[in-house]
């Protein structure tokens, strides 16, 4: 039987529909929803919504201990690992699982980006950032992976940062992991710019924590030369480039300034849309 581990912090406006997506897999799948730090009524609303599944609370809202615990609680493999906000549906997880062999010890979904919402610089972003090399493979920034139990069985805990994908995404060769088309997840971008500076910044700083920790290197095919291949590749994208450069190195800014101010281990969210 598979298991899913679902952290949840203050999501009553999101959990019953990430559950009723589930629905299909009951009796056939465990899910766990750690519900972390809620001062709503997150918990209750998952109970309700789904009595098959099983709901823990913990007092301290941290999505690494939150997910160290939905192990713990978790008693098969393989098992997935789903942001509460995330749109995806029984049969991704399903093909989540099913791309699980061997020689793959770890897979995630494929992005879909829902802009329809967003302001034009958000959107000029996104047309350089949804089509850099780092941001197209590996297990980061997709909000729902999945590993064998040789794949979980690579490290002890999950670290008390941030940065939980990109964590997980070093902890395979290019070899060991994938993402798979079939399985689809809707990422709903931010509508305005400040909204997507401060998730990008938020996941700059989960990056470096990382990386400072010793628990990875950088990969490839990010930054401004990740950008720059976009451009040369397809030189229409160019006029686009100065807006994804503006919200680049104000999140990394940002980044910094929270690091100064000691917020930087803070989940800063933004107006309730899901982004990368």
């Amino acid at each position: 039987m598979p298991s899913i581990v679902i952290p949840a912090h203050n999501e009553a406006g999101a959990i019953e529909r990430i559950l009723e997506a589930l629905a299909p897999l009951a009796g056939d799948t465990e899910v766990v929803v750690v519900c972390n730090g809620c001062t709503d009524d997150t918990a209750e609303r998952a109970r309700l919504a789904a009595p098959w599944a099983k709901v823990a609370e913990l007092a301290e809202a941290s999505k690494p201990q939150a997910l160290n615990a939905g192990d713990i609680t978790a008693s098969s493999f393989p098992r997935a690992y789903l942001d509460a906000d995330s749109d995806i549906s029984a049969d991704a997880i399903r093909a989540l699982f099913s791309a699980l062999d061997g020689d793959t010890l770890a897979t995630a979904a494929t992005l879909v980006h829902d802009l329809s919402e967003s302001s034009p610089v958000v959107r000029w972003h996104y047309a350089i950032w949804s089509r850099m090399a780092a941001n197209n493979d590996g297990l980061n920034g997709t909000s729902a992976m999945a590993v064998s139990a040789a794949g979980r069985a690579r490290f002890s805990s999950w670290p008390l940062l941030i940065g939980d994908d990109y964590f997980l995404d070093g902890q395979f060769s290019a070899a060991e992991k994938r993402r798979v088309p079939t399985a689809t997840v809707v990422h709903r971008a931010p509508r305005r710019l400040r909204d997507c500076v401060s998730r990008k910044a938020r996941v700059h700083q989960g990056n470096v924590d990382v990386r400072v920790s010793g628990l990875r290197e950088t990969h490839s095919g990010g930054g401004l030369g990740g950008a720059l291949a976009v451009v040369r590749e397809n030189p229409a994208l160019a006029v686009y480039l100065p807006a994804h450069i503006l919200v680049t190195v104000a999140a990394r800014l940002l980044a910094r300034w929270r690091r100064w101010r000691g917020t930087g281990q803070n989940w800063y969210r933004d107006d309730g849309r899901v982004a990368a």
